[in-house]
């Protein structure tokens, strides 16, 4: 799994935004948006913001900012 696009939803920081490219499944080889919380109802997304919030695949930027 590839991630770009990582940024800060909220002041809070309690949500990233990100696009994700699937290595397999129905969306293997496309991008494709995820906001990943800290307190998502599915446990891969808890697991992906705490990456994320940790640097795992670079700086979240802050909110109202893009770029890869």
């Amino acid at each position: 799994m590839q991630v770009r696009n990582v940024r800060w939803e909220d002041q809070e920081k309690t949500q990233i935004l990100c696009e994700i490219l699937f290595d397999d499944g129905p969306l293997a080889g496309q991008w494709a948006p995820y906001r990943a919380t800290k307190n998502d109802p599915v446990n891969y997304g808890q697991i992906l913001f705490e990456d994320l919030a940790a640097g795992k695949y670079g700086t979240v930027a802050e909110q109202g900012v893009t770029g890869q």
